[in-house]
């Protein structure tokens, strides 16, 4: 039996040991919690890199237009990613209401730790880090700065994209920055932005490879060019060394040989030269037909003869002929640039209207296109209920505003 005092001893150990477990519980749990906090890893590793050996130029912007990437404009390097518009597109070629940007690159992370993405953006955003998607906002709304959360290995460059959409006509907002762990936020250096994988090769091992390749290309045309040429001069000559071998002209077998291959030779001319008036007769009566007269530059002309089924942007086949009438215009103008705009009703959903009207601009571009015109000669813009020609009042009204116009750039 344990005296009173043995008793009253054992029982201040016990919880001098139930107060040290319950401690290392804490501290277990805490390093647990401050382990989870630093999971939001890329799920791809970045790539080992000297800042040093090379320098950045900047993000590769690919803009469109379309508010989903519709319809490629052209390609640039940007140093920032940074404009606020009202009114007007980032470029000329830009549809100020419905465009699309992708930016893409390599970023250098000077540190290893928690980086902080933001991005203002009017209208959507998605931003990917090592393919690791970090902020989606794919949606209408105003100026907004959206975060993301990812921690990233220092001294190393990194996987970046993003992508912008202006979805109608309004402010268009774009900005991006990044800050890490609590510094302040400040926009992308550009001298860590690398537009492509070749710009993380030092400038001295790219010329490297140059001479080298030139050096391997020199001496293939020389080898390849004579032994063409000999092969067909053998295959020709074959003829031209019975001559040689029988000069005399007295032996009448071989001129009766020879003169039929010469006849042959010389028949195929009259062929060939007389079918060629019909196919110029034919040309010259394709020119006549009919074409858009009176045009003139910025003025709006309907296509009042294409036809699609309700809510749907296939052209039908009884459209062909006021399309082919388009052709004739265009191919008779060669210089002629155009703007194709859709146009409809103000019934049913705004959004889903810019977008139908736009799908049916685009049906009748590549209409064109299939018949031979260059697709820079071309643009297409959808504008909903936007330009209505007719109060939307009455039925007859609203198939007025149904429609699909052209005017020459």
């Amino acid at each position: 039996m344990l005296t009173f005092k043995e008793y009253t001893h054992l029982l201040t150990a016990m919880k001098k040991l139930y107060a040290l477990m319950a401690v290392s519980l804490c501290i277990l749990q805490m390093a647990a919690a401050q382990v989870k906090s630093n999971l939001p890893i890329s799920s791809k590793p970045g790539t080992k890199f000297d800042i040093t050996k090379a320098q950045g130029d900047g993000f590769k912007a690919e803009y469109y237009n379309g508010s989903n990437f519709e319809q490629k404009v052209f390609t640039r390097i940007e140093k920032t990613i940074d404009f606020a518009l009202y009114g007007r597109g980032p470029d000329p070629r830009i549809d100020p209401g419905y465009f699309s940007v992708r930016w893409t690159g390599k970023v250098y992370a000077p540190e290893t730790g928690t980086y902080t993405f933001v991005f203002v953006a009017d209208d959507g955003v998605r931003l990917w880090v090592n393919k690791k998607l970090v902020i989606d906002r794919w949606y209408l709304n105003r100026a907004t700065a959206f975060t993301g959360q990812i921690a990233l290995t220092g001294k190393q460059v990194h996987d970046l994209k993003i992508e912008y959409s202006q979805m109608k006509p309004s402010a268009a907002v774009a900005r991006a920055s990044w800050a890490f762990e609590k510094e302040p936020e400040q926009p992308f250096n550009p001298n860590y932005v690398f537009s492509s994988p070749e710009k993380l090769t030092p400038v001295a091992t790219q010329k490297k490879t140059t001479p080298i390749a030139a050096a391997n290309k020199k001496p293939v045309p020389p080898k390849t060019a004579p032994a063409k040429t000999e092969k067909k001069l053998i295959g020709e000559v074959k003829p031209v060394a019975k001559k040689v071998v029988s000069k005399p002209a007295e032996d009448d077998a071989n001129d009766d040989v020879e003169t039929p291959v010469s006849q042959k030779k010389e028949t195929p001319k009259p062929v060939i030269e007389k079918p060629a008036p019909p196919e110029a007769e034919t040309k010259k009566e394709a020119a006549p037909k009919e074409i858009f007269e009176n045009l003139e530059a910025g003025k709006s002309i309907v296509l009042n003869h294409i036809f699609f089924d309700q809510s749907k942007h296939e052209l039908r086949p009884e459209s062909s002929e006021e399309l082919d009438k388009l052709v004739n215009t265009l191919q008779k103008y060669p210089g002629m640039k155009i703007a194709i705009t859709g146009h409809t009703d103000n019934v049913g959903d705004f959004n889903l209207n810019v977008q139908l009207s736009r799908d049916r601009a685009k049906s009748v571009a590549d209409y064109l296109i299939a018949k031979g015109i260059a697709s820079d000669r071309l643009e297409y813009k959808g504008f909903g209920g936007l330009y209505p020609v007719s109060p939307n009042n009455t039925e007859d009204n609203k198939k007025k505003n149904r429609r699909v116009e052209f005017a020459v750039k």
